[in-house]
């Protein structure tokens, strides 16, 4: 191995020989009319996707076809005691398995090399682990982890975590998930962190905007939007007492609506899917905010 420890051409010789024959293969194309598809096994692939990794035969019936985690941790084992990418196997559907990404934020230093060489063998572990499963679709390489986008030690070192995912699984694409579009990040983004696949985005009150901030900020290839929702707890109105006014139903649905269609069928044609946010019980403010399901008493 190199001093990034990414794997040697002679390693991905050895993985391709021994990769599962129910391993999917998922690649991204470009249509000679500038337009991009997702193939899974060299079909189209639209995601109809949600944040979340229970309930899962209820998906299915509504039509939904992928769920995303946030770590690899989440796939243990889902509501009915099976693990999470069996059952979605099972039932016909697809993962974005999430790898959690340290946070500097969370007091993760990205100049400390043993904290990342720590980082780089739990992912190459986790890709390891999964990579051969069926319901596999995309790798999603963390969430949320760059702050305000400005230091160039975390985008460099999503490079290279890239970098080590391809050398252990070239048959999958990457996504990396940003918490909006803000502080010109994307522009930032660009400078050091080149081998990504798809971009992913969290918005929420303005995801009708993603297209058209990205397209301002020079992103011109595939994204997804991986959270969307009702507007979040910090974009609405507040009492008196400083209690945030949560959306009734009705709102919630229309911005669910509108969010969609806006990534989906406006702008111009670069979001591959969506995953509405939160196909599970989330306890945030309250715990209606987000959530779609209560807890089970």
């Amino acid at each position: 191995m190199n001093r990034l420890g990414i794997g040697s051409a002679t390693n991905q010789a050895t993985l391709s020989e021994s990769r599962s024959p129910r391993a999917s293969h998922v690649t991204l194309a470009l249509n000679e009319d500038g337009a991009w598809r997702l193939l899974r096994n060299g079909h189209p692939y639209t995601i109809k996707g949600v944040g979340g990794y229970t309930h899962l035969e209820l998906l299915r019936e509504l039509g939904g076809n992928t769920i995303r985690t946030w770590s690899i941790d989440q796939l243990e084992a889902s509501a009915d005691g099976r693990p999470v990418l069996d059952e979605c196997d099972r039932l016909g559907l697809t993962a974005m398995v999430g790898i959690w990404v340290n946070q500097p934020r969370h007091g993760y230093d990205y100049s400390d090399q043993t904290m990342l060489q720590a980082q780089r063998d739990r992912v190459r572990a986790s890709v390891r682990r999964y990579r051969n499963h069926p319901a596999l679709l995309i790798w999603g390489l963390g969430n949320e982890m760059e702050g305000d986008g400005q230091d160039p030690l975390v985008w460099r070192e999503l490079e290279v975590l890239t970098q080590i995912i391809k050398a252990e699984d070239p048959h999958h694409p990457i996504c990396s998930v940003l918490a909006g579009t803000g502080h010109q990040k994307i522009r930032a983004m660009q400078r050091h962190f080149t081998s990504l696949d798809l971009l992913g985005i969290n918005s929420y009150a303005d995801a009708e905007n993603v297209d058209q901030e990205l397209a301002r900020q020079g992103w011109n290839r595939p994204f997804l939007l991986t959270e969307f929702g009702p507007r979040g707890h910090w974009e609405v109105p507040a009492t008196s007492w400083q209690a945030p006014l949560e959306p009734t139903p009705v709102e919630k649905i229309a911005t669910y609506s509108r969010s969609y269609d806006a990534v989906m069928h406006q702008g111009r044609g670069l979001c591959l899917g969506a995953f509405a946010f939160q196909w599970g019980q989330k306890q945030e403010t309250t715990a209606t905010w987000f959530g779609m399901f209560l807890p089970v008493q």
